[in-house]
C-alpha cells in the first residue's frame, strides 16, 4: 500500500495575524482547524499534527489526498472567517 502526507497552511499566515490581531486570529486558526478535519474525514485521512497554521495528514494513497486537499482549499475559501478584505485565501 502507498502512504501519502498531505501538508495545508495558511498563505501569509504572520500578516494575516498582525492585520487582524490576536484573538481574531485564534478564532481564525479554530475556524481552519475546523474546516480541514472536517474535509479529512470526508476523505477518510488520518490527522497527523497541527503546528501553527500548519496541518499534517496521512492517506491511503495519492488520489485521495489530491481530491482532500482540493476540497479543503474550496471550504476554506468558503469560509469567510478566513478571508481577510482585499487578501482572499
Amino acid at each position: 500500500m502507498l502512504a501519502t502526507v498531505l501538508f495545508v497552511d495558511i498563505v501569509g499566515s504572520t500578516e494575516r495575524a498582525v492585520a487582524i490581531g490576536d484573538r481574531p486570529w485564534r478564532e481564525t486558526l479554530e475556524t481552519f482547524y475546523s474546516t480541514v478535519r472536517e474535509v479529512l474525514q470526508r476523505y477518510r485521512g488520518r490527522e497527523i499534527n497541527t503546528a501553527g497554521d500548519g496541518f499534517l495528514a496521512a492517506f491511503d494513497g495519492p488520489a485521495r489526498a489530491i481530491r482532500c486537499a482540493s476540497a479543503i482549499r474550496k471550504s476554506v475559501q468558503n469560509t469567510h472567517a478566513l478571508t481577510l478584505k482585499g487578501c482572499p485565501l
